[in-house]
């Protein structure tokens, strides 16, 4: 009976593991078989070809379906084929367009990859173009996945033009681009010239429906036996209905597990024997319930426009940078709601609150523990938080990344949300 606990207690932490979002990245999707044939076929030939065929594809979709971990998983395989000798040689570059500064540091990111220097995005981009220009030399070929590419829209949409032209060049260093967005018609929103270079190669990633949901969460359980089938259905039925992201699933289902795990310590401590290790559909209904139903939630279903773009623009900070902990500097979240609001081009959010106005409304968030506020305590942190020497607080986010989207998602606030709250 004790070996047995153990062994429960043992799949228990097992299945944790097994449903962390960072085992889930680039894992095998049995679900994107398709999908992945053709960016596999895609990018076999480029590297093949030395890039002299199509060498640029658009990879669209809703968030959570599955568009970033079935490119890595691709190239993951390309990359044991590489090792083999049965294919060329080729480099990888991740730029996920929600972690730069500005859409201009993609240069810098790229020069950074080819050269191994440093420098401004006018020197990298000229750099650059001299590289991808060369016609005699050794041969190269990069991969380059251009996560979020979006968010790399300007007025005159120049760095999109140039990462899409340069693919184009006859060149001994050639480059290939896999294209990854969540608005579907991206390419149909850009200039002419722009769209003449993305080209017409594309692969859509449909939303998950129930089905697909059960199967993902049921090939990752595989190993483990303790969640029973209706666990499962109703964690893949609650996720379809709320945001669709696989990644949620996983989230739910984890924490479902952590109170499995809680209820058998408490029972082993009031000395009961007949312990059970399986996670049931109360104990999925539970985390959900957990997950969603606190006052700082609460408040954000009924939150005002600002409240909503100062939040969602806190999250999208803090789930592009990967700051798990630490705080946000004010000017660094004012120039973020500048950004979400100029790209979504809603009237409700322009023009953004000014400097004093967005600290009443930090101040009034962190009232209700949606966001918390703190002062730093020495001049440097000050300095780095707010770009002045005035005494500015930090702002830390005190509600769940995924927490703000499947709330804001059921609110008019939707479209603010699944723009700007997708990667990890």
């Amino acid at each position: 009976e004790d070996e047995e606990k153990v062994e429960g207690e043992g799949i228990l932490r097992k299945s944790l593991r097994l449903l962390s979002l960072s085992s889930f990245l680039g894992s095998s999707l049995s679900e994107r078989r398709t999908e992945k044939s053709v960016i596999t076929s895609f990018l076999k030939n480029s590297i093949k070809s030395s890039g002299k065929s199509s060498n640029a594809l658009f990879v669209a979709g809703p968030p959570g379906c599955g568009k970033t971990a079935t490119v890595l998983n691709v190239i993951d395989n390309l990359f044991s084929l590489r090792s083999s000798g049965s294919l060329p040689s080729f480099s990888f570059l991740v730029i996920n367009a929600m972690s730069l500064r500005t859409p201009y540091d993609a240069y810098t990111s790229l020069w950074r990859s080819v050269s191994g220097k440093v420098c401004s995005p006018v020197e990298a981009s000229a750099g650059l173009d001299k590289w991808f220009g060369r016609k005699e030399g050794e041969k190269n070929v990069m991969v380059l996945l251009l996560d979020e590419m979006d968010y790399l829209v300007t007025r005159k949409q120049t760095v999109l033009y140039d990462l899409f032209d340069w693919p184009g060049r006859v060149t001994v260093n050639k480059l290939c681009i896999i294209g990854i967005a969540n608005t579907i018609n991206l390419p149909e929103r850009l200039l002419p010239r722009v769209q003449s270079r993305l080209g017409l190669l594309r692969v859509t990633f449909q939303a998950y429906n129930v089905e697909q949901m059960k199967s993902i969460l049921k090939t990752r359980l595989r190993e483990v036996e303790c969640f029973e089938d209706g666990a499962v259905e109703f964690a893949a039925r609650k996720t379809v209905g709320l945001s669709g992201d696989c990644r949620r699933a996983f989230l739910v289902c984890a924490e479902a597990v952590k109170g499995v795990i809680d209820r058998v310590r408490a029972e082993k401590e009031l000395g009961k024997e007949d312990i059970s290790y399986t996670v049931k559909v109360r104990d999925v209904v539970n985390a959900v319930r957990g997950m969603t139903d606190v006052p700082q939630l609460q408040s954000l279903r009924c939150c005002s426009d600002f409240d909503a773009l100062v939040v969602v623009s806190a999250a999208s900070l803090l789930s592009s940078t990967g700051r798990e902990e630490g705080g946000i500097g004010v000017e660094e979240l004012r120039q973020k709601m500048s950004a979400v609001a100029a790209a979504l081009g809603d009237s409700a959010f322009l023009p953004i609150p000014s400097f004093p106005e967005l600290l009443q409304i930090l101040n009034r968030l962190n009232d209700c523990r949606m966001i918390i506020l703190e002062t730093p305590k020495n001049q440097s942190m000050r300095l780095a938080a707010a770009g002045t020497s005035g005494v500015w607080p930090l702002v830390f986010l005190n509600v769940d990344v995924y927490d703000v989207l499947d709330v804001l998602v059921q609110t008019k606030h939707r479209k603010l949300a699944e723009k700007n709250l997708r990667r990890i």
